[in-house]
């Protein structure tokens, strides 16, 4: 599902004088997660709030189907998480193969597929980037919003790109969004509380508060974010729920590299979803690889 929100300024506080509040602190992501998977219990705990959040995220939907035209179809999604980018994907006539780790995530995602009756468009899968075997190929992957970053290693980030060129048609194309790293590195990472947004949970006249802080190590390139979402009930008590969120970021040579040894061409960096090229201003680091047809 990718790397909730972007930053915004305003500083948050949190009121000591709240009731009943209550922490819901996720599970350490070491202790029960096999290398190179990124816990399903971090998007199983935010599934709830996820479609409320990203409401309006859409800036790369057009990207996703301009390529899904000029490829035909159909379009296998990795981390699709609740459907955000699938489902117009779906609304345009295209078929599509959604896979993510997050059964809960998976349900949401499935709700909204019979909400707008597209279920003979798509199959959603339970599984892993990392280690998946559909028995069919496509002529286009994409890996939507920073998903790719919660991969936790160089040989996590090599074992995706094995998969997809397993089920990438000779000549198919692989689309992965990420953030531009001068983003992450260059920016503050001091620990504070930011106020990311308040949200207005109306069919149960609840307001939902989110909230972030980070801490950068630089040396291992990974940008530690902790989530915090406090859902204020119509009855005045609030709900937190904290989650913690390690994203591994990378340059664009890294990526390169990757992709080389996995015997995939690099065919472009694009800076933005108008497929203008990366520079070293860009906010996006959107990457687009081929397998030859040899």
């Amino acid at each position: 599902p990718g790397y909730l929100c972007g930053r915004m300024t305003e500083t948050g506080s949190m009121n000591a004088k709240t009731s009943k509040q209550r922490d819901e602190d996720c599970e350490n992501p070491s202790s029960s997660t096999p290398a190179g998977h990124f816990p399903a219990a971090t998007y199983d705990r935010l599934a709830e709030y996820y479609d409320l959040v990203h409401a309006h995220v859409t800036d790369d939907i057009p990207l996703y189907l301009a390529l899904a035209n000029e490829s035909g179809g159909p379009i296998l999604e990795l981390g699709c998480g609740s459907g955000r980018t699938l489902l117009p994907l779906l609304k345009a006539g295209f078929e599509a193969v959604g896979l993510d780790n997050s059964e809960a995530m998976l349900t949401r995602a499935r709700e909204r597929v019979r909400a707008s009756g597209l279920e003979n468009l798509v199959h959603l899968v339970h599984g892993e980037m990392t280690d998946f075997n559909l028995g069919e190929r496509f002529p286009l992957v994409t890996i939507p919003f920073n998903t790719w970053l919660h991969l936790p290693s160089r040989e996590a980030r090599l074992a995706s790109l094995s998969c997809i060129k397993q089920h990438l048609i000779p000549g198919g194309l692989l689309v992965i969004d990420l953030p531009a790293p001068s983003t992450i590195a260059d920016a503050e990472h001091d620990g504070t509380m930011v106020l990311e947004g308040t949200f207005a949970c109306e069919k149960k006249n609840e307001s939902l508060l989110q909230f972030s802080s980070t801490r950068l190590d630089s040396k291992q390139q990974i940008l530690h974010v902790t989530w915090i979402y406090d859902l204020v009930q119509a009855n005045g008590e609030t709900r937190r729920t904290v989650v913690p969120m390690p994203l591994h970021y990378l340059f664009p040579r890294q990526a390169e590299l990757s992709l080389q040894e996995t015997g995939l061409e690099l065919k472009a960096l694009w800076g933005d979803y108008d497929r203008s090229p990366y520079a070293a201003d860009s906010e996006k680091l959107i990457i687009l690889a081929e397998k030859p047809n040899r």
